[in-house]
């Protein structure tokens, strides 16, 4: 009988920290802390700044890096001291006008969530999928080593 209490016990004890722990480490939104590319001003930035992305996204932090990937007719000024830039690609067979975006901060050290919802025209779809360039401005007072983007329907 008394193993029984003891067991009851700790598994009481047990369940009560992985709730606190749980209810410690949630997510911190940091979207009203992030800025588009044509919030600067930049309305036509994603058609004209010939950004060159071989990866899903990119994260750039310093204006070195920033002018070797940009090389269109549009160039945005970026403070990189306040701000680091998130580029990426999302490819659809519906016209984008734009993208809403979510930014968060994990529980977990350094690691970040964004989910992007296109906005779309319409429903039709083209034969061929045009690929769209999203670039969003998150602070620059921590480094990001993880970063997971998502892709979905509405924000």
């Amino acid at each position: 009988m008394k193993r029984l209490q003891i067991l009851s016990l700790m598994i009481l004890i047990g369940v009560g920290v992985a709730c606190s722990k749980k209810e410690c480490c949630t997510d911190i939104d940091l979207s009203s802390s992030t800025k588009s590319i044509t919030a600067l001003g930049y309305i036509d930035a994603p058609l004209n700044m010939g950004i060159n992305v071989n990866a899903p996204y990119l994260i750039v932090n310093n204006k070195e890096d920033y002018d070797t990937l940009v090389s269109g007719t549009c160039h945005p000024n970026i403070d990189f001291s306040k701000y680091q830039l998130i580029i990426g690609y999302f490819a659809s067979q519906r016209r984008v006008l734009y993208f809403n975006y979510k930014y968060y901060s994990s529980c977990e050290s350094n690691f970040y969530k964004l989910f992007i919802s296109p906005k779309y025209a319409s429903s039709e779809e083209n034969e061929e999928a045009t690929v769209y360039f999203y670039q969003i401005l998150v602070p620059n007072d921590a480094t990001i080593d993880f970063l997971k983007v998502t892709f979905i329907s509405h924000i």
